[in-house]
C-alpha cells in the first residue's frame, strides 16, 4: 500500500470520530454484533501509546 502514511492515518482518525463507524470497525475486527452506539467510549492519547 503505497501513498502518505500521515493522510491515511489522518483519515482513519476522522472515520473513528463517528461513534457508529467506530462501532462497526470493531465490531468487523473483533466478530462482533454490538448495535448500540451509547456503548463507544472515545479515549485521545496524548504521545502515543502508554
Amino acid at each position: 500500500m503505497s501513498g502518505n502514511r500521515e493522510y491515511k492515518s489522518d483519515v482513519f482518525c476522522m472515520l473513528l470520530e463517528e461513534p457508529k463507524n467506530a462501532l462497526e470497525i470493531y465490531n468487523g475486527l473483533n466478530d462482533s454484533h454490538y448495535t448500540d452506539v451509547k456503548i463507544v467510549e472515545r479515549k485521545v492519547l496524548e504521545k502515543g501509546v502508554e
